[in-house]
This record gives structure tokens, sequence and C-alpha cells, in this order.
């Protein structure tokens, strides 16, 4: 079973963290959710769950369905952050009744380009040749340059706990999401409520490569700020937050 934590009482949502982090990133985001059941796992590989080694999004998809079931849950919102909204693509592929809505918390649900699997490829040369600078760089790369100066306590402090993650499943889990499906036709067929975060100076993921995958959803269904960067759950929690509750309340609804 891979770890996780749960808190609060409600409608169940499950909050997947992005490449490199763990769940613990999220405490500022599910602390005030009080109306909310929240389950924060941490994904294969990263975090506490360091005894599985199947990296790619389906097997991570499998852990996190056994997950709810050990846990009871027969539907959850879920909240993808980077990597983890692809991990909510292969759930959707698997069990899409498990699933009550999905936000795209700073991602997409498109495959990577050619260009984008070449940068994994020499991304895995990386941690090869120097794990360490290789995190360093990655973690520092996923911030808005103007305001990177203000967060750099945080990203010394995600960078130290990143820092244990052993080799095979960084790698492994680069590999998975170059090898991941495009999404963007499954999501376009969802009946279920689909939304998007997003930060205009997302360094990983600009906001002109969204917004045609963002047309379907309509205005009310994403949300773009002016300021942030890959990192919205540091860069601006109390922002997210208030996106977030608005996003819940509304696909609880339905």
């Amino acid at each position: 079973m891979i770890h996780y934590t749960t808190k609060h009482a409600g409608e169940p949502v499950l909050f997947l963290h992005g490449f490199l982090e763990q769940g613990a990133m999220f405490e500022e985001l599910t602390n005030p959710l009080k109306d909310f059941h929240c389950i924060v796992p941490d994904l294969p590989g990263h975090g506490k769950s360091t005894d599985r080694k199947e990296f790619s999004m389906s097997a991570m998809a499998h852990a996190v369905l056994e997950l709810l079931d050990h846990l009871n849950i027969k539907q959850a919102h879920v909240v993808g952050h980077s990597m983890g909204a692809y991990v909510a693509m292969e759930m959707i592929r698997r069990a899409p009744e498990r699933i009550k809505s999905v936000l795209f918390f700073q991602s997409t649900a498109g495959a990577d380009s050619p260009e984008l699997k070449d940068r994994r490829d020499r991304s895995i040369d990386a941690v090869n040749q120097n794990k360490t600078r290789y995190l360093r760089t990655v973690i520092n790369g996923l911030f808005a340059e103007e305001t990177k100066a203000q967060f750099q306590p945080k990203i010394d402090a995600l960078i130290e706990d990143v820092l244990a993650m052993e080799e095979a499943a960084i790698i492994g889990a680069t590999t998975g999401m170059r090898n991941r499906l495009d999404s963007r036709e499954l999501v376009r067929d969802l009946a279920i409520p689909v939304g998007y975060f997003l930060g205009a100076n997302d360094p990983v993921l600009p906001p002109e490569r969204m917004l045609e995958e963002m047309k379907f959803v309509g205005p009310n269904n994403y949300f773009m700020d002016p300021k942030m960067g890959h990192m919205a759950h540091v860069e601006a929690p109390e922002l997210a937050n208030d996106y977030l509750r608005l996003w819940l309340k509304s696909s609880a609804q339905l």
C-alpha cells in the first residue's frame, strides 16, 4: 500500500502530487478544506512510498485505485498537480465510475510532443550523471522567474526533501511521463466536471499551449493567475485554495 494521509469529513477529494513532489506539499490547500474528506497519497517512488518499483502512469493509477479500495471510497473528486493529472487520466481509463470530477492543477491532458520526449531523455542522462545537480536545476525551474527570489527558502527546502529519492524512481517516473497517452479526446468526452487552474508565468506549461485544450470547458471552468509559475500550492496557496473551494463546491452539487 502506498503511503497516504487523510483529514476532515465530507465528499472525498483525492490530491495527486506532481513529479519529484510528495503529498505533504498539499497541506496548505487541504488544511482549510474542512468540508471535504481529503485523501493525499505519496505516489510510487515519491515521499514515503518507496517500496513500489513500477513507475508508469498506469502503475501509479493502479496503486491509487488500490488505496481507494482500501479506504472503501467508491467515488472521489480528483485534483491532479502536473504529473498527478496524468495519473488521474489513467484512473479514468481503468475505472471512470470512480471519478466524480477532475481538476488539472497546472497540468495538461496532452501527451509529450517529440521535443518534450527528447527533453525527457536528456533528463534521464542528467540524472545518471549527477542526480543532485539535476534536482536543483529542475526544482528551481518550476517557479516563475519574476517571483523566484521570494520563494528561495521554500525552493531549498523542496530540494532537500527530494534528494533522498532513488535514481530508479526519478528515471522511472520520467519515462512514464514521456510514454503517457494523449488524453485530450478522452477529456472532451467526459460527462463529469473538468477544470483547469494555471499560472500565466508557468515555465513548464506555457498558457498559450493550453488555450486550445481549455476551449471546450468554458470560461467558468478555468482560472489563470497572472503571476504564478508551476507551483501554485507553494507560490499562492491562499489564492489556490479559494479557487479550489469554489471548484469543489460547484462540482459536488452536480
